[in-house]
């Protein structure tokens, strides 16, 4: 059995008169996190506007939007002593946004993800980032592949791979492996072959499709 995603449209480029604080907050996490407090996918806690879980003391008493922009500017300075202010300042702005957003998203960077930014490695840097893509089932405690951080990933990429004329990924499909856990297979625009991701974990409940249990998951159409 498998599921199918369909990656559509082109991503749009960070303005350069805009703050890039302002830009991630605006056009990133209010995308992929949402503009208002919700009931987390992984448990029954309150996750907050633009995915604030954990908001420091001193922004405690903020509006959301401007503790995420802080929060924002502190985030990148922690990625910045992890990956060298050098190699950070060397980075495309959708690569800075797209390290930006996996770290707000994780928690943390990569190691594999972390070496191939600091060499200069963009393209494999973010291939990187796409079997990090499993949540907890807040029924079970279980981790399970989901589909909308695949999404996310591809999006992300995708901001990457347009301005420098990489393959876009179209299309992402779970299915289960044979020795257990999950295969996430992504699929490019032209003839590059698909990549395969591995992970041990089964598929996350709210990725499967209304027909899962006797035809398998229904192909879906996924937003920018």
């Amino acid at each position: 059995m498998t599921l199918f995603g369909t990656l559509l449209g082109a991503q749009p480029q960070m303005p350069e008169a805009l703050a890039y604080e302002d830009y991630f907050v605006d056009e990133i996490l209010s995308r992929n996190e949402g503009r208002e407090s919700h009931v987390s996918i992984e448990d029954y806690s309150t996750t907050g506007a633009f995915g604030i879980k954990n908001r420091p003391k001193k922004y405690k008493e903020l509006p959301a939007r401007e503790a995420a922009r802080l929060m924002t500017l502190d985030k990148r300075k922690e990625i910045q002593s992890q990956v060298g202010l050098r190699n950070w300042e060397r980075m495309p702005a959708s690569v800075q946004i797209a390290t930006q957003d996996f770290h707000w998203n994780t928690g943390s960077l990569f190691d594999k993800f972390k070496k191939n930014l600091i060499k200069g490695d963009y393209e494999n840097a973010l291939y990187e980032t796409f079997d990090a893509v499993s949540a907890s089932d807040k029924e079970t405690g279980k981790k399970g592949v989901l589909r909308g951080l695949a999404n996310r990933r591809a999006k992300m990429f995708n901001r990457y791979a347009i301005p420098n004329r990489l393959p876009v990924v179209t299309d992402f499909e779970f299915s289960k492996d044979k020795d257990g856990g999950t295969n996430i297979t992504y699929y490019f625009k032209g003839d590059k072959k698909p990549l395969v991701k591995k992970s041990s974990k089964g598929i996350h409940p709210d990725s499967k499709g209304a027909d899962s249990e006797t035809g398998g998951y229904e192909k879906f159409s996924v937003q920018n």
